[in-house]
């Protein structure tokens, strides 16, 4: 099967096998894997956001909200 553009790496199917699972990429891949692997999402999907370069400062926003899933902090309850 092809590679998921939004997992990171992983196929479909094993995509779909980690949502089932209830699995997280840190269970999947170990935290320093997963933590590469959150960097290169935020790098890919700042990448497509410059596609809308033509609404200006109407994507800022976007930008920050890419930064915030990536550097915000979990708790264990």
């Amino acid at each position: 099967m092809g590679e998921c553009s939004v997992c990171g790496g992983l196929s479909e199917e094993d995509e779909e096998k980690t949502k089932k699972k209830g699995k997280s990429y840190v269970a999947v891949y170990g935290v320093d894997k997963a933590m590469e692997v959150a960097e290169e999402l935020r790098t890919k999907a700042k990448k497509e956001l410059d596609g809308f370069e033509k609404y200006g400062e109407k994507v800022v926003p976007l930008y920050s909200f890419v930064d915030y899933l990536a550097d915000r902090g979990f708790s264990a309850w």
